[in-house]
């Protein structure tokens, strides 16, 4: 049974990582994203729509079930990929609220 989806955080601003026009230029889009990138797209956050849609909570063990902790290195962002709930959603001047390029990210598996 598949899990309904819905609109999540977003845990990086490509535009923090990379020179958007030039980076397309080619019609391809290539980028390293580090562990800062994910940290500017927390702390450029503004106001009460800022702080819904910046960051992921994730549970965090040491924690326990006292509160979450949002996502601010790769290697959580990677841990949300394998628990299946890592979403790619590019939005553009055109399509700013849905996205022209959405989907779940899955593990590649091996053939």
């Amino acid at each position: 049974m598949r899990q309904a989806r819905i609109l999540g955080p977003i845990l990086v601003d490509f535009a923090h990582a990379t020179d958007l026009q030039s980076n397309l230029a080619d019609s391809v889009f290539s980028v390293e994203i580090r562990n800062e990138h994910l940290v500017q797209t927390v702390e450029h956050a503004h106001g009460l729509v800022g702080a819904f849609t910046s960051g992921c909570l994730i549970p965090s063990p040491s924690l326990g079930s006292v509160a979450p902790v949002k996502v601010s290195t790769v290697a959580g962002m990677a841990q949300l990929a394998r628990d299946g709930e890592l979403y790619f959603n590019l939005h553009t001047t055109g399509q700013t609220y849905y996205g022209d390029i959405r989907g779940q990210l899955h593990p590649a598996t091996p053939r």
